[in-house]
């Protein structure tokens, strides 16, 4: 699930120390003059465009986790995209500053190289001149529970008011971090937070969020990829079982319409529009049952009211 995430780049000189620190990561010993520098805000705890917000045990989790982690450009993971590394992060808190939520402000800085090479030489000026200032992360949290009540599945409401508690889903415990992008588009919804669930099972508000409210990249983990074949396969055997019926109600009603339109007819209709179709086909089956059958009786006992003495 993503969402928007502006966040101010900032250039800085490079000390002994973090020099140190980036030849961990890099194949031979860099000299200083051989890197561009920077630092960046990552993601924080305040409530975002989807409702979500990060604990500060996530933010913790998270900030170790990013350290060594590649940037690239737009979510997109091909090696020709991978521009430069997170070589150290820091976990700060601005106490003058409260989230939606009544909390401390608290954020991961990130400090970023970039080989300085003939091919990265636009991306760097694009940095400088203020071109290239906002990023997008993508991680995986463990668990999300409600700001409210603290379960992890209830009736509450994001965005809505209760008793004074904004209610916003939780992300808590870092799971995983893949990667920071530069994004060219910030304005729109695929540029931000990249998250993803780790553990249990997708609710299908969920499921329906991350499908269709969502531009761009989706990462899932591989039981969540799981529990997405499962559904999609029951979707089909549904949708096969209202097109059998719909086929057997056509020859009785439609015995004018060759099959072959039919077929290519179903093939433009969703789920409800075929249920609909059923629904109609099975309201004329009923118009015409039982008032056209015959009724035999028995003898002469017409009289009688019991319907003992009927034979349909």
């Amino acid at each position: 699930m993503k969402l928007t995430k502006s966040t101010t780049i900032h250039t800085e000189k490079l000390t002994e120390s973090e020099l140190a620190e980036i030849n961990r990561f890099s194949g031979r010993a860099l000299d200083a003059d051989e890197v561009f520098t920077f630092r960046v805000l990552l993601c924080d705890n305040e409530v975002d465009r989807d409702g979500e917000a990060f604990t500060l045990k996530a933010l913790e989790e998270l900030s170790v986790l990013f350290v060594g982690k590649t940037g690239i450009l737009n979510h997109d993971p091909k090696a020709e995209n991978q521009l430069g590394r997170i070589y150290r992060t820091e976990l700060k808190t601005d106490s003058t500053k409260l989230t939606a939520l009544g909390e401390e402000y608290s954020y991961i800085e990130a400090k970023v190289y970039i080989p300085r090479t003939k091919s990265n030489e636009e991306i760097i000026t694009k940095i400088e001149t203020g071109v290239l200032k906002e990023v997008s992360v993508g991680c995986a949290v463990k668990r999300s529970f409600c700001s409210v009540c603290g379960e992890e599945h209830c009736s509450h409401v994001t965005g809505e008011n209760y008793g004074g508690k904004t209610c916003a889903k939780r992300l808590d415990g870092g799971a995983d971090a893949y990667e920071f992008s530069f994004v060219a588009v910030p304005a729109q919804r695929n540029a931000g937070v990249t998250k993803n669930y780790k553990g249990g099972n997708m609710e299908k508000r969920d499921v329906m969020k991350m499908l269709c409210e969502n531009e761009g990249e989706i990462i899932l983990t591989k039981a969540e990829g799981r529990e997405l074949y499962k559904l999609a396969d029951a979707g089909r055997v549904y949708r096969a079982s209202l097109e059998k019926s719909i086929r057997k109600s056509a020859v009785k009603f439609c015995s004018g319409i060759s099959g072959e339109i039919m077929e290519n007819m179903m093939k433009c209709l969703d789920i409800e529009e075929l249920k609909s179709l059923e629904k109609e086909f099975a309201r004329l089956a009923e118009e015409k049952l039982p008032l056209d059958s015959p009724v035999q009786t028995r003898g002469d006992r017409t009289h009688e009211t019991s319907n003992n003495y009927f034979c349909i």
